[in-house]
């Protein structure tokens, strides 16, 4: 079902864990603001993804998000990660 869904709010859910999204590969934005989300995973089924709001989460480290989205084929033309509780 839905796997035409080209556009995605989930925010103020109380997510903790990126899941259920993997029938959705037409996906272009995908907002998770302000949610309980501690790593962002399980973004590799969504190839046409390239707008992905994740502020105000309860991310850690610049360096681990950055090392997972370098991983994934799709290329996000917009990244937004404002108000997370990072750690340096």
């Amino acid at each position: 079902m839905l796997v035409n869904l080209k556009w995605l709010d989930l925010s103020f859910n109380n997510i903790k864990k990126i899941e259920g999204l993997e029938t959705l590969t037409k996906l272009s934005d995908l907002s998770l603001f302000e949610n309980k989300i501690q790593v962002i995973e399980n973004l590799e089924t969504l190839p046409e993804l390239n707008v992905l709001s994740i502020g105000k989460n309860l991310l850690r480290s610049h360096e681990t998000v950055a090392m997972y989205l370098r991983k994934l084929k799709n290329k996000l033309e917009v990244l937004k990660m404002s108000d997370n509780p990072w750690q340096y």
